[in-house]
């Protein structure tokens, strides 16, 4: 009987809050629709905060991400203020839609986060999204990187620009007098494939 009365509770629990859930995702919805034409309130921004970090579920976190992470410039940076405060799952799903933004403010974030946090799961993260980003100036930022005296970080940023691969990252160089950092990019690419870059000059 007791038994019988948990499996209910149980049930109704999961039944509410899975309502609750629908009620959350359709008012966030909504507030999407209506932001073609005006910014965000800070009422519908705390709201957001409030949903992310209350609620577990993947759809209601990706839809509030989306909304944030789309939005004027001030309001992502106070995202990023407050990005420690966030469950792991919502960092986590965070940091992709992040770096698709067009806000170097956000990347140099990205990568002070990734400094500060290096052996994190959100770094694993930051380093495949990086290294996918359709950011222009990404590069430059990167280049920058390889001169910290923390070797894990440099470790990381070398990384990031093996998957970015060469595909990429020629055409940014040939746009250099000459090749920044070429040792990193002889030992990421190797000699003969670096050569190359250099005689297609």
């Amino acid at each position: 009987m007791i038994l019988s009365l948990k499996k209910a509770n149980m049930h109704y629990y999961i039944i509410m809050q899975s309502a609750q859930t629908k009620k959350i995702l359709k008012h966030i919805t909504g507030m999407k629709l209506g932001l073609f034409t005006r910014s965000l309130t800070y009422n519908e921004l705390f709201f957001l905060y409030r949903s992310l970090k209350t609620c577990d579920d993947d759809e209601v976190i990706v839809a509030a991400l989306l909304i944030i992470t789309d939005s004027d410039l001030d309001i992502v940076v106070d995202f990023t203020q407050k990005f420690h405060l966030f469950p792991s799952k919502v960092r986590q799903l965070a940091i992709p839609l992040m770096a698709c933004t067009d806000f170097v403010e956000i990347y140099d974030y990205l990568l002070m986060y990734l400094k500060e946090n290096s052996s994190s799961e959100e770094a694993v993260v930051i380093i495949y999204s990086l290294s996918v980003s359709h950011y222009y100036g990404l590069l430059p930022l990167l280049l920058g990187q390889l001169l910290s005296e923390n070797k894990i970080y440099v470790r990381n940023i070398k990384n990031i620009l093996l998957k970015m691969g060469l595909k990429i990252i020629a055409p940014q160089l040939l746009l250099f007098p000459q090749i920044p950092h070429e040792a990193v990019f002889r030992e990421l690419f190797g000699d003969e494939k670096i050569e190359a870059i250099k005689k297609s000059r």
